[in-house]
């Protein structure tokens, strides 16, 4: 498992984890998925679970911002992946 934290959210990819790539921000007790970008675009938002739709859109623009951290991130743990 790897993590970073930005702000109030901690970024996680679990190195049992399966595709397609993404990471976990997680606030408090609060989940959510975001799926990195293939290719030309912007990650999209996945499920969420005791985070409120404020939190998972704060993460959400977190990781866009953030999207080549977040892409080292995931390769971290899982190895180089075509995602750019």
């Amino acid at each position: 498992m790897s993590s970073v934290t930005i702000g109030e959210f901690k970024f996680f990819s679990y190195s049992n984890d399966h595709d397609p790539p993404h990471v976990d921000a997680r606030k408090g007790r609060g989940k959510f998925k975001i799926y990195l970008a293939i290719g030309p675009g912007m990650p999209r938002m996945g499920p969420r679970k005791r985070m409120s739709r404020v939190d998972a859109n704060r993460a959400f623009k977190i990781a866009c911002e953030n999207q080549g951290q977040m892409v080292a991130l995931w390769e971290k743990t899982h190895g180089k992946t075509k995602i750019r």
